[in-house]
């Protein structure tokens, strides 16, 4: 939902409405986006709505190939509301949007190997691709990414180290270490972070590899790590996670 739609998508059908008026505005069902009616749809995280942009992937494997049909659509446009039909052979995981930009996560195929692939497209323009990030035979839940100003950050947990690109001229910079035992990291703003550790948060400066601040729990047993709740320009939310004490909220401001 966004601010002028409602979008319900299930394994094989799409509709999307519009919020005042309850108008059915899209119907779409994987056999009406293409010649091939045994596609089907991915699930829940291979549906975008930002803004009255909305994007919709469903992927199959044929004749033992992975395809992967990506539908983008223009839910403001008065008359052709589909904009373009994108063909790849891949597995989409997700399909996410970030100002502008548009990143698929998905997996690559080739023989008996396969590549998970973070894929940075323009929106209303699906064609145009940024730059696309291999990782290797990585588990893609053990990489992250993020997107600060003109760099695009991308985390992997699993091999402890971290990487910034920038957005517009496509270069990497060098790799840098993750701090240890780092298990997801929630980008605040600029260049703060938060990274979960085992037993405490961790206020940690990107840039300079530094870490500002460390969040427990609790202050006398320092054994429990806090749950981040929510994190919003200079402010962050975290909830208690000793199941022995009484439910308490934090709220910090990061200078």
């Amino acid at each position: 939902m966004d601010t002028n739609h409602i979008v319900v998508s299930t394994c094989e059908t799409l509709r999307v409405w519009n919020k005042k008026s309850l108008q059915l505005i899209l119907s779409r069902s994987s056999a009406s986006n293409s010649n091939k009616p045994d596609l089907s749809f991915d699930g829940d995280y291979s549906v975008c709505l930002d803004h009255g942009y909305l994007i919709k992937c469903y992927s199959k494997y044929l004749k033992g190939r992975p395809i992967a049909l990506i539908t983008e659509y223009n839910l403001e446009a008065k008359r052709k509301k589909r904009t373009i039909l994108l063909q790849m052979e891949a597995l989409i995981h997700k399909v996410e949007c970030f100002g502008d930009l548009v990143v698929t996560s998905y997996l690559e195929e080739e023989g008996k190997s396969s590549t998970n692939v973070y894929q940075v497209r323009q929106k209303y323009n699906l064609r145009k691709i940024i730059f696309s990030y291999y990782c290797d035979d990585d588990d893609i839940h053990m990489t992250m990414y993020d997107f600060v100003g003109n760099s695009f950050l991308i985390y992997h947990l699993q091999r402890g180290y971290y990487q910034e690109i920038e957005l517009s001229t496509g270069v990497k910079r060098p790799l840098r270490r993750l701090p240890t035992n780092c298990r997801w990291v929630v980008n605040l703003f600029d260049n703060l972070a938060v990274i979960q550790r085992g037993e405490y948060l961790e206020v940690w400066d990107w840039k300079n590899n530094s870490i500002c601040h460390v969040l427990y729990d609790d202050h006398d047993k320092k054994q429990y790590a806090p749950i981040l709740e929510f994190t919003t320009g200079k402010w962050l939310m975290t909830s208690s996670n000793n199941h022995n004490s009484e439910p308490a909220i934090k709220v910090y401001r990061c200078k």
